[in-house]
């Protein structure tokens, strides 16, 4: 029932008030008359909001505390969208949206760091690929219903909605919600006799800790845009002119295949390593972003997107807590906020570059080109996995047996 209340339960309503937004932000760009390119930037602001405060938030998540920053993260998000409801430019769009990532942040920093802390490493992929598997359910399950509202109530309501599921989701968190920060002491006696600081920026550059930051960036930079709907729907709205109801629809319908193959992924992760999971995942993604730019050289139909976008999506949902799990597995034990704030910082380094490369590309190119250049991350993502890292998870099931 903790778990529920804590960890799923907010995740659930996180995600579902990002997904509430996202077939409206194409909308609300065209009220304010911008182009496709500079619609972008409503989702670039999300993930550059949430880069910058990676960092920050990881030191804080040391010093302050897990707890602090973890309920302090949704009251910003709903401070956030309540704005967004109201504005009246999309300037004042694009600074909430930066506001609001700053805020998801600050919440899967400190719950991340959370499971780190109380998880073993043989159960860590199940608890992440939870964690992060329901949130994209609720991402998924948002569009159907934020379009709906905006076509019947107006554009304002979907950030309304996100405003309120956001305060709900922390609630209970408020109540019984305990600090971890006691749990996460140094395992080595070493560790213990140096500077905490000290030690976690140092580590930052021994290896595995590059090869896994550089895996995390390229994944991020080929599947930022499907996590939060962002460059495929303005695709879809600007190439096909599909409308918020039908984005709504084709997202929210995949929900539930979504999180099976997360939650079995999950279980997977666990049991038969993380490269079992992760590097056909990245390559399974190179596909479908290839197969994306068929639709556009051959000017396929709306059908065709839709197939390589549930290609996508499946493959997308496949991967639901891989990264922190892997990032999980080597973080100093006794610096993990820190650990964690970098990490996150390198996979939201990705998702900005996501909508920014795609922004460039189709400006300079074409929407086949974006998309190509993308499937070249997500293949290298999958080859560094491969070759670059041990599976330390798999080594100790192997032990175990």
């Amino acid at each position: 029932m903790h778990a529920i209340l804590t960890l799923y339960m907010p995740s659930v309503c996180l995600g579902w008030g990002v997904g509430l937004t996202i077939p409206i932000i194409p909308e609300l760009a065209k009220t304010f008359h911008v182009s496709i390119a500079t619609a972008a930037l409503a989702f670039l602001a999300v993930s550059l909001g949430g880069a910058i405060s990676t960092i920050p938030v990881g030191i804080a998540v040391d010093h302050i505390g897990r707890r602090g920053i973890l309920v302090a993260g949704p009251l910003i998000v709903a401070a956030t969208a309540l704005a967004t409801a109201f504005a009246s430019s999309f300037n004042e769009v694009l600074v909430y949206r930066f506001l609001t990532g700053a805020g998801l942040q600050m919440w899967m920093i400190a719950r991340q760091t959370v499971v780190a802390d109380t998880s073993r490493m043989s159960t860590r992929g199940r608890q992440y690929a939870s964690m992060f598997g329901t949130q994209r359910t609720g991402v998924l399950l948002g569009p159907l219903v934020g379009g709906l509202a905006a076509d019947t109530w107006g554009l304002a309501t979907p950030f309304l909605l996100q405003s309120t599921v956001a305060l709900v989701g922390v609630l209970p968190s408020l109540f019984i919600m305990r600090e971890t920060t006691t749990l996460a002491k140094p395992e080595k006696k070493k560790e213990r006799s140096e500077p905490t600081s000290l030690l976690a920026w140092r580590n930052m550059v021994v290896y595995p800790i590059p090869v896994v930051l550089a895996i995390q960036f390229l994944t991020g930079v080929s599947r930022g845009g499907i996590e939060a709907g962002g460059i495929f729907f303005l695709y879809a709205s600007y190439v096909y002119d599909a409308d918020v109801t039908t984005l709504g629809l084709l997202s929210s319908s995949l929900a539930i295949v979504g999180i099976v193959v997360a939650l079995s992924a999950g279980y997977a992760l666990d049991r038969l390593g993380r490269k079992v999971i992760i590097v056909p995942g990245l390559l399974c993604i190179s596909f479908a972003l290839v197969l994306l730019s068929v639709t556009w050289f051959a000017e396929l139909s709306f059908l065709s997107f839709v197939v390589a976008f549930s290609v996508l999506h499946m493959s997308t949902s496949s991967l639901a807590g891989s990264m922190q799990t892997l990032a999980a597995d080597i973080a100093p034990s006794g610096a993990r906020g820190r650990f964690f704030g970098v990490s996150r910082f390198a996979s939201q380094s990705g998702r900005i570059a996501n909508p920014a490369i795609f922004a460039l590309l189709i400006l300079v190119a074409s929407y086949g080109s974006a998309f190509l250049v993308l499937a070249v991350m997500a293949f290298t993502g999958g080859v560094l996995t491969a070759f670059g890292v041990k599976d330390r998870s798999r080594e100790e099931n192997l032990a175990q047996n």
